[in-house]
């Protein structure tokens, strides 16, 4: 088959050759004016279309849309997406794994959580917080707190799931667990102490599909 003069930003400068394995390579030049030798195969499927320098120019141009990769808001935004995306990530057990998802105008899009965060008086310094914290990340339930009122949160979460019952003198265990909006509360007995009350509920979520 006759090899065509351009692959992408490849231009074929010279007659095909066969290298030590029997490979088909052929001489080419990048549009940046890189030279190099490309295998026929890999121009053909097109998994070879440049030197890389349009990979580069891509994410240069990417930058310039929005400006904020290097900033932490970027990494705040990338940060929430795996957390309910990826089950490699830590933590995602908290948030993905509890169906916890993030609305579609910002899973699409950095530039419109950004918008979001600037309008509600975003700044350097607070933190990313869910008003409800078995609802998802979207405008509604989301807001930004300092540093210490997020780690008042989270104290304040550590004993999810227990509650004092008057009556019986005992700490009650509960697991609420579906997606927003149906979620339903599995309880799991009382227990002497809120210790023991909340090793019932991490138990019950570890057995949980």
């Amino acid at each position: 088959m006759r090899l065509r003069k351009r692959y992408g930003r490849w231009t074929v400068i010279g007659d095909e050759f066969r290298d030590h394995h029997g490979i088909r390579h052929v001489p080419v030049q990048c549009s940046c004016g890189t030279y190099s030798k490309v295998s026929v195969r890999t121009l053909e499927i097109g998994k070879s279309k440049s030197c890389g320098c349009w990979r580069r120019v891509t994410l240069r141009r990417l930058h310039r849309t929005h400006g904020q990769r290097p900033k932490k808001l970027y990494w705040v935004w990338a940060g929430m997406i795996q957390r309910c995306t990826n089950p490699r990530t830590i933590g995602f057990k908290d948030y993905g794994g509890r169906g916890i998802r993030v609305c579609a105008e910002w899973r699409r899009s950095f530039v419109n959580f950004r918008s979001w965060a600037v309008a509600t008086g975003y700044r350097a310094g607070l933190q990313l917080d869910r008003k409800r914290v078995n609802e998802n990340y979207c405008p509604s339930n989301c807001r930004w707190v300092t540093r210490l009122v997020q780690a008042n949160n989270r104290r304040r979460r550590v004993w999810e799931g227990t509650s004092f019952n008057r009556v019986k003198g005992k700490w009650m265990a509960y697991a609420d667990f579906g997606p927003p909006g149906r979620r339903k509360r599995q309880y799991l007995g009382f227990h002497t102490t809120r210790v023991k009350a909340k090793q019932a509920v991490e138990s019950w979520r570890h057995r949980a599909p």
